[in-house]
């Protein structure tokens, strides 16, 4: 009779707790993860490539269930394989490993993680990297262009010198077909006959019998004319006997002897 008192005192004790704690069981059955509706929602925008839309819903389902290990990868591989964003990536891949040390997916979440930080550290190079290109590009672009001008202005110059070049050899050809036909024939000795030429070095003309005859022009004096012929200035004058050395006449005709 007092075994049956104690245990009816025991039942009656439990009806109590259970009726402060609210009737709910002490422990609660762990959740299916797959249930979640935006894990749902999320894995079916990844399937159609909605990448964003996929990344939207695993955060929702994640601040539904904090604790939801398959959340935390797939939402991982998203970020690693879709959208590159390896920081993010291992943050997850972390809280796989927090959430569940072992078996899957964590053994994935832990070789993926090396390799996020390997891929970490090569788009931080090359961000370190790539704001200097535009100053490079923009540099070889005004040099480009300054090479460009340079040229440009060499090929006008070049231009311009070839047409001064042309136009000084016309008109030197002109003035000495002017001055040709202007200077007359003047007779030489020994019927010699003489014609003054436009240039210095034009002025002797052979005689026929082998004597050169020198056609006085302007400012000619007999020194002048040796050195003209490389003649010496007794011989000059000996064979011109009666030429006045200080009145020689343009045109007048004076013997060249032989050096």
């Amino acid at each position: 009779m007092l075994l049956r008192s104690v245990s009816f005192t025991r039942v009656a004790l439990c009806g109590v707790c259970a009726g402060w704690i609210g009737c709910a069981p002490l422990t609660e059955a762990p959740q299916d993860e797959t249930n979640n509706p935006y894990y749902k929602t999320a894995k079916e925008r990844a399937e159609t490539r909605d990448y964003a839309g996929a990344i939207e819903a695993f955060e929702k389902a994640i601040q539904l269930n904090p604790h939801s290990v398959l959340a935390h990868f797939e939402l991982a591989l998203v970020y690693e394989q879709r959208e590159f964003d390896y920081a993010a990536a291992i943050y997850h891949y972390s809280k796989v490993l927090k959430l569940r040390p072992t078996g899957t997916p964590s053994d994935l979440a832990r070789v993926r993680i090396p390799v996020c930080k390997q891929e970490l550290a090569r788009s931080q190079a090359m961000e370190a990297i790539v704001p200097t290109l535009p100053l490079q590009l923009d540099r070889l672009k005004d040099e480009n262009e300054r090479l460009h001008r340079l040229v440009e202005t060499q090929r006008v110059q070049i231009t311009a010198w070839q047409n001064l070049t042309l136009a000084l050899r016309t008109a030197l050809a002109s003035n000495q077909t002017y001055f040709s036909s202007r200077v007359p024939a003047v007779p030489g000795p020994a019927g010699a006959r003489v014609v003054a030429p436009a240039s210095a070095s034009d002025r002797v003309v052979a005689s026929s019998g082998g004597s050169r005859a020198h056609a006085v022009r302007e400012g000619d004096t007999l020194a002048s004319i040796a050195r003209l012929y490389r003649v010496r200035l007794d011989a000059l004058t000996a064979a011109n006997p009666g030429v006045n050395p200080r009145r020689l006449r343009v045109g007048q005709s004076l013997t060249i002897p032989a050096p």
